[in-house]
């Protein structure tokens, strides 16, 4: 089996690596733990004469690339390094690259989180998961965390790491 993994720095991100460490797996499994750096800006578009500056584009993506090296770490230590895992950051429009990246990866799942967002907010913003789960090649399991507990993670991401597990797990059993 190949499971998309979409990540981004988010506490419903968590939410969703969470919920894959905690799912029995058959040893042949393997994980492609994606980030895509969102086009954001005007500064985005070279083709334009446009470009962001070389700095702060490796900054970008250095972040990126610890961000799924975190992600991924996590999951083979909850896993076990018996699965097989990969890891790639690419840039675009991240529901368009997602579900491109399941295409040409040949993806028999995506497990994603959503972020939530209602109202004016998801107007502005869109939801990448729900468009993802309109046009993706294969099954998508969309891992909701409720409002309520993803800001108490929020609030206490400055207390130790148990009492955010602690929050975490409670969310997940909900």
């Amino acid at each position: 089996m190949k499971v998309l993994v979409p990540v981004d720095s988010s506490e419903c991100c968590q939410g969703a690596i969470e919920h894959i460490a905690r799912q029995s797996w058959w040893g042949d499994t393997k994980f492609l733990i994606l980030h895509v750096m969102a086009i954001e800006t005007a500064n985005d578009f070279p083709e334009y004469g446009f470009c962001t500056d070389a700095k702060y584009a490796e900054e970008r993506l250095l972040a990126a690339q610890e961000l799924v090296g975190e992600k991924t770490a996590y999951l083979v230590k909850m896993l076990g390094a018996k699965m097989h895992f990969e890891c790639e950051v690419l840039q675009g429009f991240p529901a368009d690259v997602i579900k491109q990246t399941a295409i040409d990866w040949n993806a028999d799942l995506i497990i994603m989180a959503s972020h939530g967002y209602r109202g004016l907010k998801k107007f502005f913003l869109g939801s990448v998961a729900e468009n993802v789960l309109s046009g993706a090649p294969c099954s998508v399991e969309i891992i909701k965390t409720p409002a309520a507990v993803t800001e108490a993670v929020a609030k206490d991401k400055g207390k130790s790491s148990k009492d955010g597990d602690e929050v975490t797990k409670a969310a997940s059993h909900r």
